[in-house]
C-alpha cells in the first residue's frame, strides 16, 4: 500500500487512537511482505504509549504485499494467549 491508500490508512490509525479511553490496551501490528509490531505486548493507552503509537503510524511506509497469516496470530496471541 502507497500513495493515497497508505495515507487513509494512517490517518484512520491516528483516529483510532484519538478515541482511546485511560483503561484501553492496543497495539499496532504494521504487515505487508513483513510483520513489525509496535510493541512485543499490549499498550496501555497513557499519554506515552499514545505518543510513541503516533510516531510509529507516522513514519510507516510501502511494506510490500499484504501476508495477513503472521499478523493476524500475533493479535490474537496478544488478546488471547495461550495456555
Amino acid at each position: 500500500m502507497s500513495g493515497a491508500p497508505l495515507r487513509q490508512a494512517k490517518l484512520a490509525a491516528l483516529h483510532m487512537l484519538d478515541q482511546t479511553k485511560p483503561d484501553d490496551e492496543f497495539n499496532i501490528i504494521a504487515f505487508g511482505s513483513h510483520v513489525r509490531p509496535l510493541s512485543a505486548s499490549m499498550l496501555a493507552a497513557t499519554a506515552d504509549g499514545l505518543s510513541r503509537a503516533r510516531a510509529f503510524i507516522r513514519q510507516l511506509g510501502d511494506l510490500g504485499g499484504t501476508e495477513l497469516l503472521e499478523p493476524l496470530r500475533m493479535a490474537l496471541l496478544q488478546v488471547i494467549p495461550l495456555q
